[in-house]
């Protein structure tokens, strides 16, 4: 399995088929969602979960970032956001989209900043949420 992308061997979609995605996506109804949050300084979970996926990501799917997700995806092997997912988002400073083909099941990692208050002192924290979508990608970390 290669953790590197393939971007010489990607399809970039055509504009058609992208407005055709979204829409998809939209209209999409992602009742099982689950969410998976961890520190930036320990992401095992986060991690962990990705590794789980490895198979449905081990092959082509659609991949995009969220600043330009209405205007660009690539079809590519995705399995390099496993090992990668960190870097991604340090390149962008956002999140990062896949799809399967079918627009059934998919997959955003992001990056917040967090911050709460204690005792008149604020606390800043970097937080990685991961939210997976799809009844097939679901199922499998409910197993």
């Amino acid at each position: 399995m290669d953790v590197e992308p393939k971007f010489e061997t990607a399809k970039i979609l055509d504009s058609n088929k992208i407005e055709e995605m979204v829409i998809n996506l939209n209209g999409n109804n992602k009742e099982i969602i689950i969410t998976k949050r961890a520190s930036k300084r320990n992401p095992t979970v986060i991690q962990e979960t990705l590794k789980m996926l490895s198979q449905e990501l081990d092959s082509d799917n659609y991949f995009s970032i969220n600043k330009l997700q209405e205007l660009w995806f690539a079809e590519l092997n995705t399995f390099f956001v496993v090992a990668n997912y960190e870097k991604i988002i340090e390149i962008d400073g956002d999140l990062f989209i896949v799809h399967d083909k079918e627009v059934k099941n998919g997959l955003w990692v992001d990056l917040n900043e967090e911050y709460w208050t204690t005792e008149n002192t604020t606390n800043y924290e970097f937080v990685y949420e991961l939210k997976i979508w799809g009844s097939e990608w679901t199922n499998k970390l409910l197993k």
